[in-house]
């Protein structure tokens, strides 16, 4: 009797662990379907953390973050709208590729923006002593206080708006954080919309999920090391510190 006691719970046992895999598997299969028919809203939706549009389009001087032709452009775009008053172009310390002469410089933005019809005397040329984002916070914070008067337009990359924004509200002023308004410029080439379609989405997604990530951990890190000249560069490199 006994035997046949424990027999018939080790059948319930059994039965009942088979029913939860069913449930499981079911559960399971009904996850991948969803996934499977919604997968472009999900992909889409998960671009959405890192951009962040507060676009107001007041008047007032633009300042690009990035120095390239759809940077280059919409500056074009908001001066002709009348919503850029003046052109901000932020000149860095140039990298070991610029002076290498392998990539171009920051000093070409001023004739970009020229053969865009934004003429010579609407440019203002600001020192950033490093390409952190960080420090080029701290340049604009303290232009700010140069002009009270004035509001900025910050031109970025649409993935690293949020970012942007994020890292502006920790270095500016409480009373200055609304004097600057983001403008989240999307790529040519992708969106949120395809980004996944693209190698390059994909690793602008990843990167800057990780910078967006890094910022709210660590903050401000500390300034960068010194930017090397090439033959600086070649000295280092040969005595192999």
């Amino acid at each position: 009797m006994l035997k046949r006691r424990a027999q018939l719970n080790d059948l319930h046992k059994e039965r009942r662990r088979w029913r939860r895999w069913r449930y499981r598997l079911a559960a399971a299969t009904v996850a991948l379907l969803l996934i499977g028919c919604f997968r472009v809203q999900i992909l889409v939706a998960l671009a959405f953390p890192l951009i962040l549009e507060d676009r107001r389009d007041f008047a007032g001087p633009v300042v690009l973050l990035h120095q390239s032709k759809p940077d280059y452009d919409e500056a074009a775009e908001l001066y002709r709208a009348k919503v850029a008053t003046q052109v901000l172009i932020v000149k860095r310390l140039p990298t070991r590729s610029e002076q290498l002469g392998i990539y171009g410089s920051a000093e070409q933005t001023d004739k970009e923006l020229e053969t865009r019809g934004i003429p010579e005397p609407f440019q203002e040329a600001i020192l950033c002593h490093d390409r952190r984002a960080w420090t080029f916070a701290r340049v604009l914070a303290k232009w700010l206080m140069e002009h009270p008067g004035d509001r900025l337009t910050l031109v970025c990359k649409r993935f690293e708006s949020r970012r942007a924004r994020f890292i502006l509200n920790r270095v500016l002023a409480l009373e200055d954080r609304d004097r600057v308004q983001v403008c989240a410029l999307a790529d040519p080439v992708f969106d949120e919309g395809n980004w996944w379609k693209r190698k390059e989405g994909q690793l602008d997604v990843f990167a800057n999920y990780l910078a967006l990530l890094y910022s709210y951990v660590n903050g401000d890190s500390g300034p960068s090391g010194p930017d090397l000249t090439p033959l600086a560069y070649v000295r280092l490199a040969d005595s192999g510190q």
